[in-house]
């Protein structure tokens, strides 16, 4: 158990929401991960493609992805999976 309270960590989750989402942004292995798994993805709904061609589709399609702070954002839920993230 954290020795924080729910409150504190969702006010310092508020504080630093922009920062750390700067900081990812900023890195480069967000880039190279999202290059791949973007990749992968085309891969397995196109089937077999030229990397080349993937490559090419994903850089179109990581354009259009973007990280932001959601507010009141408090978990992600993906069909069929486990929440991600806290719950308050």
């Amino acid at each position: 158990m954290s020795q924080f309270s729910n409150a504190t960590l969702n006010q310092l989750a508020n504080a630093l929401v922009d920062d750390a989402i700067k900081y990812i942004l900023e890195d480069e292995r967000y880039v190279q991960f999202f290059q791949g798994i973007i990749s992968d993805a085309i891969k397995d709904k196109l089937g077999d493609v030229e990397d080349e061609v993937a490559v090419e589709l994903g850089a179109y399609i990581f354009e259009r992805i973007s990280l932001y702070p959601h507010s009141n954002c408090n978990y992600i839920v993906y069909p069929e999976k486990e929440p991600i993230g806290l719950t308050s």
